[in-house]
C-alpha cells in the first residue's frame, strides 16, 4: 500500500485525498492460488476497510516474460490469461466501484518488449515492414534523457532503447501509432470503465513528443471527465516545475506525478522502496516475505528524509 502526496488539478475527493493501494496480479495470482483479478476482486472490501480509494494494478496485459511484472508488453489490448478474463477484469471493477474505489490501469507507452509482432515484423522486412516508423530507430539529440540513448540490432535493423536492451523505444512521431495508443487507452475505459492509468516511464514519450500527453488527456477527458492520469517523472510536475528547463514536463494533461525517491531531482526514477543507492537492492527483489519485511523498514529509513512533497 501506498500513501502518496500529489498535484491535484481535479476536485473529486478521489483526487484531493488520494489513499493508492499498489497490486502486483501477477504475484497477487501465486499466493492466492486463484487467477489474479479474481484474487483482487475477493480482497475489495479488505483494501475498502483500509481506507483506499484508488486500485493501482501493474500491468495487466501479456508479457513476455511470465515471471516478471508486465513492463515488457507483446499486446496492448488484451487481458494476460494468467490473470484470468475480460469478465474477470469486469466483475473487478464493477466490485471497485461498489466499495467506492476507483481502479487505475498500468500501461506501458514508452516502449514494448522485443518479442512484440511488430518488432519481428520489423526483423524479417526492414524498412517495408508497415510497422517500421512505429518504433525510434535513431538517437534524438539535445532533449532530456538523450544521454540514455544506447542502439541494438534487432535482425539488420538498429532500434533505440534506454536501459533495457529488450525495451525497445516507439516513435511518437509516427500519427498512425499514436492514433494506436489513444484508441488502446479508451478502448480499457469504454470496455471495462476503467478510472484511470498510470503511464510508466511516462518521461520517455513526453521527452521525445512533449505534446503526446497532452493530447492523450484531452482524448481520454472527452470520455470520462474525471479520468485518472498518473505520470512517472518528476514528484510533483506539472506545476512545480513548469517554469523550468524541462520542456517535457509542459501542459502535461496529467493530474499527478510520482518519482519513485525525490532524493536528487535530475535522477530519472529510482525505485520505491529502495534500499541504498544501488537500484538492484529493492523490496521488489526480495521473494522471501520476512527478509522483504526487513527491507522494507530498511527503505523507509533510507528514505525518510527525502519524502514526496506536496506542491
Amino acid at each position: 500500500m501506498a500513501l502518496l502526496s500529489f498535484t491535484v488539478l481535479g476536485a473529486p475527493d478521489f483526487k484531493e485525498n488520494p489513499v493508492v493501494y499498489g497490486i502486483s496480479p501477477r504475484f497477487i495470482s501465486e499466493g492466492h492460488n486463484l487467477p489474479g483479478l479474481k484474487a483482487i476482486k475477493n480482497r475489495i472490501s479488505e483494501i475498502a476497510e483500509l481506507g483506499a480509494n484508488i486500485i493501482w494494478l501493474q500491468p495487466i496485459t501479456p508479457p513476455f516474460e511470465e515471471d516478471g511484472h508486465g513492463y515488457d508488453v507483446i499486446d496492448y489490448k488484451s487481458v494476460w490469461e494468467v490473470l484470468g478474463t475480460n469478465n474477470d477484469l469486469k466483475a473487478l471493477v464493477a466490485a471497485a466501484h461498489q466499495n467506492n474505489i476507483k481502479v487505475m490501469l498500468d500501461v506501458v507507452l514508452n516502449h514494448s518488449s522485443l518479442e512484440h509482432p511488430w518488432v519481428k515484423d520489423i526483423a524479417i522486412k526492414g524498412k517495408k515492414s508497415k510497422y517500421f516508423d512505429f518504433y525510434q530507430h535513431n538517437p534524438i539529440a539535445r532533449i532530456p534523457y538523450a544521454q540514455h540513448f544506447h542502439s541494438r540490432k534487432v535482425g539488420q535493423t538498429d532500434f533505440i532503447f534506454y536501459f533495457w536492451e529488450h525495451l525497445l523505444n516507439f516513435n511518437y512521431d509516427s500519427e498512425e501509432l499514436r492514433t494506436y495508443m489513444n484508441d488502446v487507452l479508451s478502448y480499457w475505459v469504454k470496455n471495462f470503465d476503467v478510472d484511470g492509468f498510470r503511464f510508466d516511464a511516462s518521461w520517455g514519450p513526453s521527452s521525445r513528443r512533449p505534446v503526446f500527453y497532452n493530447e492523450i488527456s484531452s482524448s481520454l477527458r472527452k470520455i470520462k471527465p474525471e479520468i485518472i492520469l498518473m505520470a512517472e517523472d518528476m514528484a510533483g510536475y506539472p506545476v512545480h516545475y513548469k517554469n523550468t528547463n524541462h520542456p517535457h514536463l509542459k501542459n502535461s494533461g496529467f493530474d499527478w506525478a510520482y518519482d519513485w525517491n525525490n532524493k536528487d531531482e535530475f535522477w530519472l526514477s529510482k525505485w520505491s522502496f529502495q534500499t541504498s543507492d544501488e537500484q538492484s537492492e529493492s523490496i521488489f527483489n526480495e521473494n522471501d516475505p520476512s527478509l522483504a519485511a526487513d527491507s522494507f523498514i530498511e527503505a523507509l529509513s533510507y528514505t525518510q528524509d527525502t519524502p514526496v512533497k506536496p506542491v
